[in-house]
């Protein structure tokens, strides 16, 4: 499609006849055309390309003719004769521009585009369009997101509160019920790529071989990753654990960062993140911080079988109280 409009006029007389060497301006609005030159002189070319540039006037030929090439805008159009103005026209559309303020007019960056008649939004690096078909496009863009009211950032091995860590002496629970999965929403604010799971747990207090597991999910509950369960058995305390699976690439967007015991993994002692520690008044602060954000983390309705994989959806997400359950997301550490 062409960049610039072409223009054409006639000079003539008032009996008729065509003028030849007529001087022709064109202005931007508003022009000062008191004499010739005016100002101030919009752009002209001899070519659709605007490759070639028009110096002003341009003198009509043995017909009263003129021609030039513009962007599109509304111009005021000044001929002359002999040095003297003779007509001035403005308000004169080029390119389908307007100036009266009640028809579209299409810009980039407050530039008129070339073509005042369409307008073809395309796609780009991390933005993609959908049309509705009926007018509405969707704009959506891959490398930002909007969190409001969707979450908020935690300590899952992605990014962190500043939480105190939990001393592995700790008595912290890993999970207050068998079975159950506990979710935390998280913000993830870049791509990122994951294809394992480190975990370090403390079991003094546990006897036989519990069963841990973490999960992704996305922010409608449903699945994206699943470790696998690491066997917690005798003489692996404060040993880190890798799990690696195939490879999975998160855009930015909100998640849901899950974790789950089974075979009586519910003892577990575990280090994860968590206020309470290293602070008298730790309890009284979780409490007021749990109260304002309960809605970002909770149980699951479906929960995690006996040595078995993550549901493939969370279900309904209950809101919990950290102080009752005293559960709080692992310090598990995801990488590529």
């Amino acid at each position: 499609m062409a960049n610039f409009f072409r223009t054409d006029g006639w000079v003539k007389s008032a009996q008729g006849p065509a003028v030849a060497g007529a001087q022709i301006y064109v202005c931007s609005q508003p022009a000062n055309v008191a004499s010739l030159p005016p100002s101030p002189l919009v752009n002209l070319y001899s070519d659709p390309n605007g490759l070639v540039p028009i110096t002003q006037p341009i003198i009509t030929d043995g017909f009263g003719h003129y021609d030039f090439y513009a962007q599109p805008s509304v111009v005021t159009l000044i001929v002359g004769l002999g040095g003297i103005v003779q007509q001035v026209y403005p308000d004169q559309s080029i390119g389908g521009a307007s100036s009266g303020g009640t028809a579209l007019s299409l810009e980039t960056d407050g530039t008129p585009n070339a073509n005042q008649l369409v307008l073809n939004l395309k796609s780009g690096s991390g933005i993609s369009l959908v049309s509705d078909a009926n007018g509405g496009v969707t704009v959506n863009a891959t490398g930002a997101i909007g969190t409001i009211n969707k979450g908020y950032l935690i300590g899952p091995g992605i990014t962190t509160l500043p939480m105190s860590f939990n001393n592995p002496t700790d008595t912290q629970p890993f999970n207050g019920t068998d079975t159950e999965v506990y979710v935390w929403q998280f913000s993830l604010p870049v791509t990122w790529t994951i294809r394992r799971c480190t975990y370090v747990w403390y079991n003094t207090f546990i006897t036989g071989s519990p069963n841990i597991a973490f999960a992704i999910y996305d922010s409608s509950g449903n699945k994206l990753i699943d470790t696998g369960g690491f066997s917690v058995g005798s003489g692996t305390n404060n040993i880190a654990t890798t799990k690696t699976f195939t490879a999975v690439t998160l855009p930015p967007g909100v998640y849901y960062f899950a974790q789950s015991s089974v075979t009586g993994g519910a003892g577990l002692s575990a280090p994860g993140f968590s206020l309470t520690y290293g602070s008298a008044n730790g309890p009284t602060y979780l409490t007021a911080l749990n109260s304002a954000i309960s809605t970002f983390f909770g149980t699951a309705a479906n929960t995690r079988p006996s040595n078995g994989s993550f549901p493939a959806t969370l279900g309904t997400i209950t809101p919990i109280n950290i102080i009752t359950t005293g559960v709080v997301p692992a310090a598990c550490i995801w990488t590529p």
